[in-house]
């Protein structure tokens, strides 16, 4: 697992199964910008800059850069 989880198993299934669902309500061609909003909603729950910097580098470990 990418991030140490600090919440139960089956919380963290039920915030997945969640997601999924979103993204599936929302389509391919939205996700992108549904994610932003999710992301940015969260990060203005978090009282340091740092921790989102952090989630966002672990969330890009082994993600292939985008060919320009």
């Amino acid at each position: 697992m990418l991030i140490e989880a600090k919440i139960p198993s089956h919380i963290l299934e039920a915030n997945w199964e969640s997601l999924a669902q979103a993204l599936n309500t929302v389509g391919s061609e939205k996700a992108s910008v549904f994610l932003t909003k999710v992301v940015l909603m969260l990060a203005a729950k978090l009282d340091r800059p740092e921790t989102l910097r952090d989630f966002l580098d672990v969330a890009l470990q082994d993600i292939e850069p985008q060919q320009k």
